[in-house]
């Protein structure tokens, strides 16, 4: 069991953003998560999975709403596990992450790799705009100067006039 402060540094975040989840997220937690007011909030091992689960959620931008629905769909994240000799190799907690983080990278690849084509045809698109208002600008300038040694052969200053030379 961990107390709030416990789990802010565990997660790096302030206690008062755990406290807000812990609010925020009950109704998926222990009763000892959410006891009755005056009493200490003690975060068993699910509660942790559930705060690491929102903490991952949230780093990528996810609402309440999708945080939610995620956590009722029964998704739980943990960090990687830290290479302990100590730790048991039946952990229940290990096995949850070994189902779960080749199904999370591939997830967070297929994200990746759609938002980067995404990324490749935006430029594709910018590259092509780019280059027909380059060959736009080339083509105006030659026109202006075109114009300009137009007007300069038919311009005559007002001192050849008035020596009869236009």
């Amino acid at each position: 069991m961990k107390t709030l402060r416990q789990a802010s540094i565990e997660l790096d975040i302030p206690k008062g953003t755990v406290r807000q989840w812990v609010t925020d997220f009950g109704q998926f937690m222990s009763e000892s998560a959410t006891p009755p007011k005056g009493q200490v909030k003690q975060l068993d091992d699910n509660d942790m999975g559930i705060l690491w689960t929102v903490y991952y959620l949230r780093s990528r931008h996810k609402s309440k709403d999708d945080i939610a629905k995620s956590l009722e769909a029964g998704d739980r994240f943990y960090p990687e596990p830290d290479p302990d000799p100590v730790s048991s190799p039946g952990d229940n907690q290990t096995a949850q992450n070994d189902t779960q983080e080749p199904q999370q990278a591939i997830e967070v690849y297929q994200a990746f790799k759609t938002t980067i084509e995404s990324y490749e045809r935006q430029i594709e698109t910018k590259d092509k705009r780019i280059n027909d208002l380059t060959d736009r600008l080339i083509n105006a300038e030659s026109r202006a100067a075109a114009a300009e040694a137009q007007i300069e052969s038919k311009h005559v200053g007002w001192f050849d006039r008035l020596l009869g030379r236009g």
